[in-house]
Formats: C-alpha cells, structure tokens, sequence
C-alpha cells in the first residue's frame, strides 16, 4: 500500500532528467493531480478503518507536533483535552528549521518554552535527529500539526502520517494577505490529507473548499488565538513597570527581507535604524520590538548583517524604555499596549479587536489583501515613509487624534455580527473545536 501511495521516486527522476522546463511542470501538475486523486479514494478508505479503531478505544492519544513554538496556537485547546477523561493529549518538540541555529540549540529554545508542561516528548534522539513517527505516536491517533510545512523528515509528511492515523489542523494565523497567491494558503499537501480543517472565517472555509481535496471535512470554528481576548491573566503583563510611561507601542516587522519571489512586506531593511532612534527620542513611551520568528534567519541568509550585528543590534531593545519581546502570547502585549506599527499581515487582523490604532509600514512591494484583508486594510494609518511614522506616534498616539476610531469600531461590529467573517464563533474557538471532536467519538 505504501509504495503504490508514494511517487516520490518518480519524481527525483523527473527532476534528474533534462525536459523542458515547461514540459516538466506540466508533468509533475498531472502527477500531482492524479497522486492527490487516488489518494481520496485510498485514503477515504483508510480513515474510516482508523476512525473505527479510534471510537473503540477507551482513551484516545491525541498528539500536537510543534516545530516552532511562535506557531503555538493551542494551549487553550490543549488544555481541554488535558482535563477530558476520554482523550490523553500530548505535546511533541521537534528543532525549527526555519532558524539558524543547530539542531540542538533550536530544539532546546522550543522545549525551554513547553518545559512546565505535562505530557511532553522529546521528537529527537541524543543527537538531536529527528525521530521517526513510529518512536513516538502510538498507531491510530489524532495528530495537529503547527504549520503546513513544518522542516521535519520525510516520515512525517502528511500522506505518510495519514496513512495510520487522523491529522488535524488550525491554521497558525489568520490569513488575510495575497501573498504568493491563494494556492500557497489553501492547497497545500496537509490541507488535502487532513481528516478536519479547522478554519477562521466562513471566507477561508470556501477558499479551502475550492482548492482542497480534502478527505475530511472543512469547519469554520474562528481562529483559536481571538480566544485570548477573553483570557483575564494577559491584561497584566508587567503592568506595575508599564504605569510610568505615558505610551506603550509594539513595533513589529516583518520576516520578507529581500524574497526570492519578490514578495516583501517587511521594511525592516529602510527603517530598522529609524526606530531606535524614535526609541531614544521618545523615551516616555515603553517600546516593544516584536519581529517576526523568521526575521533573524532572512537577515543572516541575505547577508543583510553578520550574525554578531544582528545580536547587537536585537540586545539594543533590551534597555529601561524597550524590550524584545519573543514570547508565543503576544497578546500580553496587545493589551498593554496603546498602538501597533507593523507590517505583518496577521497581526493586522488579530490586533484590530483591541480596537486601538495601527499604523501600516508600507514597502511598495506588498501583493495586497484578499477580501476580510481589504476591509482591515482600510480601517487603519499607513506610513511611506519615516515622516509618516512620526506624524502617528505624535498625532495618534500621543494625542489621541485618532480619527479613523469610528471606522475600526463599525468594523469590528461589522465582523463580529456577519456570518461571512466570524459567525459568532469568536473567542470561543477551541471550545468549538473541542466539541466538535468529542462530539464525533461520543
């Protein structure tokens, strides 16, 4: 059964072989399609045997891969199938591969994070290789993934997992930007060998719908990082040091420093010294410089700095008006805050229900915002340039000349009422989530 699902073998020699270039990619979209084809029937099949094995158990294992702690979405999650009798949860820690560290320092930050936890396994071995799934999942259990291409080995691809076991997924944001178009969002390979797609809005339940060939089914829930607006515990982030300082503000950009495909929201490159010395000159305000996951790797693997400038100038925000801020829950300082300067397309969306202001760092190669995007978009300031960013910390922030208040607030309503954006499931999405597995195996 195993080789018949797997082509992959075909396809290095489709890769070692000259053809034409065009002719090659139109091989390898036939493959694709008749792999992807094949498998919904094979792999229909094979769930039900596994969903029947499942329902027989007593208690079933439930497994959460994380690959990168900034992608945790789940601790809330988490912690319902921690206190169910019927479930038996576990956390399992792999290295990131999308840093430049070694294996062993990268594994180390993401089990330092989770090491309080119950229930965790080490994904690797005592040299810190990745282990494979047959060392660590027990045969016939539920799976999430944290991202849908994480850098583990190829054991771990879906279509291998899929074949013994149930995969689930939440996606690791909420996707309101074009970029590299909608497939790279909704059709890829975890998407069609997950049993439940777990998604934000009644919008991406269409989109996944549209580009998936999806065994399972597609549920629109929300999105499980909104549940933090009802968390009381991340309102008090630092909030004895914050009281003497009249403003609070997240910088935070983005990772697309000079993209190879040419999609780049981040302007890191043009304003990275502009903020330390808005820093120094507003030292009333309490700076929060929180980059992307990936921006430390973009800058070394384009030469922008060596990995000694790069420490230097990160160790900069760690001073008595700033920190740099790395902790998954950013949320904490959502609240803490009283604007946002990003240019990060997810952070527009989650922080837009706090209600306070945005400024959007514009880089003139940004591919734009897909429908709930524009809507979002709009509602906020935008910066060409450091004059603009100014001109928002002095006019918006400090004295609250915040005129498109009323806008974001229609929209928030707009949102939180609609049954094409978040259908009432908002800050409630694990529970959802939640219910709608243990409803399936009572």
């Amino acid at each position: 059964m195993k080789e018949i699902l797997d082509l992959t073998s075909f396809k290095d020699y489709l890769n070692s072989v000259k053809v034409n270039f065009l002719l090659k990619r139109y091989i390898k979209s036939i493959l694709k399609y008749f792999e992807i084809s094949f498998h919904k029937f094979i792999f229909k099949f094979l769930q039900k045997k596994i969903i029947k094995k499942l329902k027989d158990k007593k208690k079933i294992d439930v497994y959460f891969l994380v690959s990168e702690k900034e992608k945790w979405n789940y601790q809330i999650l988490y912690d319902l199938f921690l206190k169910s009798k019927k479930f038996f949860p576990k956390i399992v820690i792999f290295p990131n591969g999308n840093n430049n560290l070694t294996k062993k320092d990268s594994f180390l930050r993401n089990y330092s994070f989770f090491k309080n936890h119950k229930k965790l396994i080490k994904g690797v071995n005592k040299k810190y290789d990745i282990k494979n799934p047959n060392e660590i999942i027990k045969k016939g259990s539920l799976v999430f993934y944290d991202q849908p291409v994480p850098k583990l080995t190829d054991h771990w691809k879906p279509n291998k997992i899929a074949l013994n076991h149930l995969i689930a997924y939440v996606p690791y944001g909420i996707k309101i930007a074009n970029s590299l178009g909608e497939l790279s969002h909704f059709g890829l390979d975890l998407h069609h060998y997950s049993w439940k797609i777990f998604c934000e809005t009644n919008w991406h339940k269409l989109k996944f719908e549209k580009y998936t060939k999806n065994y399972g089914s597609i549920i629109n829930t929300g999105h499980p990082k909104l549940d933090n607006y009802k968390i009381k515990k991340n309102y008090n982030y630092k909030k004895t040091k914050l009281k003497n300082f009249s403003k609070k503000i997240i910088w935070a950009p983005h990772w697309t420093i000079d993209h190879y495909l040419g999609v780049e929201h981040s302007t890191f490159k043009k304003n990275y010294k502009y903020f330390l010395f808005l820093k120094k000159k507003f030292k009333a305000i309490y700076w929060f410089f929180r980059p992307h996951q990936r921006l430390e790797r973009q800058i070394i693997d384009t030469n922008f700095m060596k990995k000694n400038d790069l420490n230097i100038y990160f160790k900069k925000w760690n001073n008595k008006n700033s920190e740099h801020y790395n902790n998954y829950n950013y949320y904490k300082i959502f609240f803490s805050s009283d604007g946002l300067i990003t240019d990060c397309g997810s952070f527009l969306m989650e922080y837009l229900f706090t209600g306070k202001p945005v400024l959007v760092l514009e880089s003139g190669k940004n591919p734009g915002w897909n429908e709930l995007g524009r809507k979002v978009y709009n509602v906020y300031y935008k910066a060409y340039n450091n004059e603009d960013i100014l001109r928002f910390i002095k006019n918006v922030i400090i004295k609250k000349k915040d005129i498109l208040k009323p806008k974001r607030e229609r929209l928030i309503k707009f949102l939180l009422k609609d049954n094409q954006s978040f259908n009432n499931n908002s800050f409630n999405s694990s529970k959802k989530i939640f219910e709608n597995i243990n409803n399936f195996f009572s």
